[in-house]
């Protein structure tokens, strides 16, 4: 079972909490705040499983996904925001994008992400 996780959210408080979590649970857990690391993370690590916030410093989320998942097609994603999104047309649901509103409770999230692991 591949345990990998890209968390990327310009909220240090998030990725750190997140990233403890999964941490303990033995999820490898790859953490940013920035877009253009996210790209170079998720091409050396191809992460399973992609935790991105929509509204980031700089870059749109939702692109960022995109780009990640045309090199990464098997990661699965995962979009949180304080928006509402789930249903909008600027989700793309071509990828299969789960979509989780903040605040989250994180063990929803994590029973979620374990799910999808397999």
């Amino acid at each position: 079972m591949d345990k990998s996780i890209l968390i990327v959210d310009d909220h240090t408080g998030i990725r750190m909490l997140m990233s403890e979590i999964f941490r303990r649970d033995g999820f490898d857990v790859r953490c940013t705040g920035d877009g253009e690391e996210a790209k170079c993370i998720a091409e050396q690590c191809r992460p399973r499983i992609g935790i991105f916030d929509i509204n980031l410093d700089g870059c749109n989320g939702l692109d960022l996904l995109k780009d990640i998942k045309r090199g990464n097609p098997g990661m699965v994603p995962i979009v949180v925001s304080a928006s509402e999104y789930s249903d909008s047309p600027y989700m793309p649901k071509e990828v299969g994008v789960y979509y989780v509103k903040k605040p989250f409770d994180i063990g929803e999230l994590k029973e979620k992400i374990c799910e999808l692991c397999g």
